[in-house]
């Protein structure tokens, strides 16, 4: 078990500046979701800033934009578009976008490939008092990436090379060998906590603190036991996880 205090990494500097809400990637295919307060001028530049640091992992693959619902014309589409294949060598295969958009681009692609999807546009806006839940189903494997700015609920199992992060909580409803991150942008006293059915070989981080656990040797005597990790005294704790026992005291 490690615990130390390592600071925000670049990636989440990155993710707040680019006003990147949401990230699902799975091995070379990522799709963003991008907040509708921010004008898309700030976000492509927001967007370059974060792929320039991080497009190694991606270059070569797909991606879908989720524009929601803002205004945007097809030329700053087609401007957006150039830039995330001219600069960074990605194929763009999905598009959500606004009702206007959505019409036009279905009378008239313009310059757009023919063949990118494009659907009316998830809902992007939110309320930053009251964060969205993102709830995922199916275990994340190895390669897969997903990050939401608010909670992420994950209904499997994460293994190893998988990466799961959000700004609030993570709720885990399968086993944790992979990476898992609550809390992301914030201190060493975040109130952000991981739940999971059983910790087994990963990594946690809650805030800027990071908790490491080495995989055990199943046994058959001791059947897989729920846990919470929270901060404590500016250290991870992780204990057998009761609500009626253990939530209220801290919460």
């Amino acid at each position: 078990m490690v615990g130390v205090d390592y600071g925000s990494s670049f990636d989440e500097s990155l993710l707040r500046e680019a006003a990147i809400r949401r990230v699902v990637g799975r091995d070379r295919h990522v799709e963003f979701t991008l907040d509708d307060h921010l004008s898309l001028d700030t976000v492509e530049r927001g967007l370059r800033s974060y792929l320039q640091r991080t497009g190694e992992r991606f270059k070569g693959g797909s991606v879908s934009l989720n524009l929601g619902s803002r205004r945007v014309t097809q030329d700053d589409l087609n401007q957006l578009v150039r830039m995330l294949v001219d600069e960074y060598g990605l194929r763009v295969i999905g598009l959500w976008c606004g009702q206007e958009l959505l019409e036009e681009l279905l009378t008239d692609r313009g310059t757009l490939p023919a063949d990118v999807v494009v659907r009316p546009a998830r809902d992007s806006t939110h309320d930053a008092s009251s964060p969205d839940t993102l709830l995922w189903r199916g275990t994340c494997r190895s390669g897969t990436t997903v990050h939401n700015s608010g909670n992420l609920v994950v209904l499997g199992d994460v293994n190893p090379g998988a990466e799961v992060t959000a700004t609030g909580d993570i709720l885990i409803f399968g086993k944790v060998r992979g990476l898992a991150h609550a809390g992301v942008g914030g201190s060493s006293d975040t109130s952000a906590v991981v739940i999971g059915i059983s910790l087994e070989g990963s990594q946690l981080r809650l805030g800027s603190q990071i908790h490491i656990s080495t995989p055990q040797r199943p046994s058959k005597d001791r059947s897989q036991s729920p846990f919470m990790a929270r901060i404590e005294n500016g250290t991870i704790r992780i204990d057998q996880y009761a609500a009626r026992s253990v939530w209220p005291q801290w919460r």
